[in-house]
């Protein structure tokens, strides 16, 4: 099937020279031709097409109208971004830079709401009062240093505004009872004062079905004795030490039923978000923002998960099993009650208990004084993260080996920053942050559920707090009313102070890790005639290193070398792109080539099974020795008439392991990736869009959204174990989302149909390949289609 698709990807690209690019540039079309995002990715107003820099901005219309409605929906039009998403976990890529770490390393590309900065990695997917997104590809430079490698997402609230009231109100209805109501509401008290208020409230049913039968499988007719182990008059057997282990045949029947039950589905939401904003303006020139925000997330959303390789796991299940019982001890009918696997889209055979149960808030308050010529602001911030999860790590028809995870986070961040706004041809921006995050979490592990003598492995648990300031500065000068060059550095230091603790030996490890880094970039700009600009410019990123906080650093001679500690990793950004209008601004168009040379990469390494407390593992981090990425984006936004709007846009990414090997570990098993193909790197991404207003009479006119996105085969994860247990990749794929509706001229009334997957595409959106038990993929969503009304003035 992947090189049936190729020939219609040369198709669709040389396509796209004709009608290509930037997919979603546009606030709203006019008569005249695309309209332009204001953007705030240089922190300051200007157009996007005036940035020298690759950055996609959606508004919130179209974030609703194209069907995406969380962050790694991203993806559908926004080529050289990926996410892999599991155990309620979002992870970022951009460009093929990135991790799917879930506990102990940030993420690769950071995260920002309201220019606030999301540290962890984040158990909430989904969009909420949001005004814009701004995806910025590649290192961003000094205004985004600390742990950007990739890039950044820059996620835009409402505003409450002291001059006129607004609200918003949406509410829609699908199948497997897929609900979603958001209100946002902004009333000016005051000329002086604004409140806003937002809420947001999703649930749906199970979207991945499990085809374990909920029986009673186990009878005693399946557990002879076993004469080896001295079994007689209904025994089973003896362990090492002697002790009857299993009792009767009968009785350990009745004990694995017991923890038999299987649900029937799985991936269900159940998230409430509630947030506020006072808005304070004495004067003109002074105006202070004070926010609040709530959510909460009870559900088993991200366990939606399949094994590929059931026997892979049976096997090493058994040999666990004659691990803890005794040689040859594992009964004949222990995995007899079958093993289906999910051969059919959306469906999987297991019987985890799965669950993600999440309680997020923070405040933050932002102070801005304009002075004659100067902007003078202070961004004060403090969140509380607290998370719990359960997955059954082997997702099998059988209790096998399931993981909890509790996990309490804590930030505070405050940011002082000067920046020019006088004429003339320099301009300036000089800043500082500080940021303490501290985490504190624990793993525990359960094996054979149901088989109380060998259910509870000892828990790893470790807490850290890192402290990080940084100082900054970016000084851009007009050389010409075209030409532009910019430059700018921040310094970094970190330390992260870190206690793992080993329950084998009872012991607590401190780990203490001290970084410091420069992160320089440059950019030369060109501004084009009737708008746009050319530009080239090279950025050094750097995301700091850590520990696996759940994982002890003394089950390692080398920490900081062989996994239970890991470096930075840096990169260098070299970009060169065009963002420019077209026929009187009825098209614009983006386009880039990029080179990254990324040194330390950060990523997951497997166990080896030999390793005597293998489950305690699950979690470990190393570093690659250097990587490289290089690529094309190209992009169009085309009115063709005044009704319709069409969008494409095409991505290519060559993203390899330049080395990474690993040999002589005493925890993890050896192997050699140099050469390679990086994880959640597809080859190939593309995706066209319509947009439709068509008037029908004075007072209403038809609405319609169309999108098709195809996105290439991805290597969630190598297995390590060449010959013995493929890599964990997901197939190519194309998903469509469509829209049609009926709504009032002044846009404040509409009435629409949805289809979210509307020819029901089975495809991936996570995956592991694990010495421990094979190969597993997370399902993406099946076809929903719906109802929508949204009301706003």
């Amino acid at each position: 099937m992947r090189n049936a698709v190729k020939p219609g990807l040369r198709l669709a690209t040389a396509m796209l020279a004709v009608l290509s690019v930037p997919a979603y540039a546009q606030d709203s079309a006019d008569s005249r031709g695309v309209n332009e995002i204001i953007v705030t990715a240089q922190r300051k107003q200007q157009s996007v097409l005036d940035v020298p820099l690759s950055i996609q901005a959606t508004s919130a219309d179209q974030l609703a109208n194209a069907g995406i409605k969380q962050m790694s929906d991203l993806q559908l039009t926004t080529p050289g971004f990926a996410t892999s998403n599991a155990s309620g976990y979002n992870q970022m890529f951009i460009r093929g830079i990135g991790n799917s770490i879930f506990v102990g390393a940030d993420p690769s590309v950071a995260t920002f709401i309201d220019e606030v900065p999301r540290v962890f990695g984040s158990m909430v997917n989904n969009f909420v009062d949001v005004e814009r997104v701004e995806v910025i590809k590649g290192a961003p430079g000094a205004l985004y240093g600390r742990n950007a490698t990739g890039g950044a997402v820059n996620i835009i609230t409402r505003q409450p505004s002291t001059e006129t009231p607004a609200a918003l109100f949406r509410a829609s209805y699908g199948e497997k009872n897929t609900f979603q109501a958001s209100t946002y509401v902004s009333l000016p008290l005051s000329e002086q004062l604004a409140v806003s208020m937002t809420f947001e409230r999703r649930s749906h049913d199970g979207y991945i079905d499990n085809i374990t039968p909920n029986a009673q499988a186990y009878t005693p007719a399946m557990f002879p004795a076993n004469p080896a182990l001295g079994g007689a008059a209904g025994i089973l057997g003896f362990s090492a030490t002697g002790a009857p282990i299993l009792g009767t045949a009968a009785q350990f029947a009745a004990q694995l039923n017991a923890g038999l039950s299987a649900k029937d589905s799985y991936v269900t939401e159940d998230f409430t978000a509630v947030g506020g904003k006072l808005l304070f303006r004495p004067s003109d020139r002074f105006k202070i923002t004070v926010a609040g925000d709530y959510s909460e997330k009870n559900d088993d959303n991200g366990n939606g998960l399949y094994n590929l390789t059931p026997g892979y796991a049976v096997a090493v299940a058994s040999s666990l099993f004659n691990a803890n019982a005794g040689a040859n001890t594992t009964p004949a009918g222990l995995f007899a009650i079958g093993q289906p696997q999910a051969t059919r889209k959306f469906t999987t055979a297991q019987r985890g208990e799965g669950y993600v149960k999440l309680k997020d808030y923070g405040v933050s308050g932002t102070a801005v004084l304009s002075l004659d010529a100067i902007d003078l602001t202070s961004i004060t911030a403090y969140r509380e993260n607290h998370s719990k999860f359960l997955t059954e790590l082997g997702f099998l028809p059988f209790n096998f080996l399931a993981a909890r995870v509790n996990i309490d986070k804590s930030t505070f961040y405050q940011e002082l920053r000067a920046a020019s706004t006088g004429a003339g041809p320099l301009s300036w921006i000089l800043g500082g942050s500080y940021l303490q995050a501290k985490f504190d979490g624990g793993l525990e592990t359960t094996i054979f559920r149901g088989i109380p003598y060998l259910a509870n492995l000892p828990s790893g648990s470790g807490r850290y707090t890192v402290t990080n300031w940084s100082a900054y500065a970016q000084l851009g000068y007009d050389f010409t009313d075209k030409i532009n060059l910019t430059v700018s550095g921040r310094y970094v230091n970190e330390k992260n102070d870190a206690i793992s603790f080993n329950p084998i030996a009872n012991t607590q490890d401190p780990f203490v890790l001290k970084q410091t880094k420069f992160l320089p970039s440059a950019t030369l700009k060109y501004g084009l005639d009737g708008g746009g600009n050319v530009y080239a410019r090279w950025a050094r990123g750097f995301k700091a290193g850590g520990i696996v906080p759940v994982v002890p650093t003394s089950f390692f001679p080398d920490p900081i070398n062989q996994g239970g500690a890991f470096r930075g990793e840096t990169v260098d950004s070299y970009e060169v792109g065009l963002r420019t209008p077209l026929f009187d601004r009825k098209v614009q168009l983006t386009a880039a080539l990029f080179y990254n040379d990324y040194r330390d990469v950060q990523v997951a390494a497997h166990v080896s099974p030999t390793f005597a407390f293998a489950p305690l593992v699950s979690i470990s981090v190393v570093n690659a020795g250097s990587a490289r990425t290089y690529g094309a984006e190209l992009g169009l936004t085309a009115r063709v008439a005044e009704p319709l709007t069409l969008t494409a846009s095409a991505g290519y990414l060559n993203a390899k392991y330049k080395t990474f090997r690993l040999a002589g570990n005493p925890v993890l098993d050896p192997f050699d990736l140099s050469g390679t193909r990086m994880i959640n790197s597809p080859e190939w991404q593309v995706s066209f869009g319509a947009d439709l207003q068509q008037p029908v009479g004075d007072h209403w006119k038809i609405v319609g959204n169309a999108l098709a996105s195809y996105t290439d085969e991805i290597i969630w994860q190598q297995s390590g174990l060449p010959g013995v247990l493929p890599d964990s990749t997901g197939p190519s794929y194309w998903l469509v989302n469509a829209r049609l509706g009926l709504r009032t001229a002044d846009d404040a009334l509409e009435l629409a149909v949805y289809a979210k997957n509307l020819f029901n595409a089975g495809y991936t959106t996570f995956g592991n390949s694990s010495s421990s038990y094979g190969n597993i993929l997370a399902w993406g969503d099946p076809r929903i289609v719906g109802v929508e009304a949204t009301v706003k003035f």
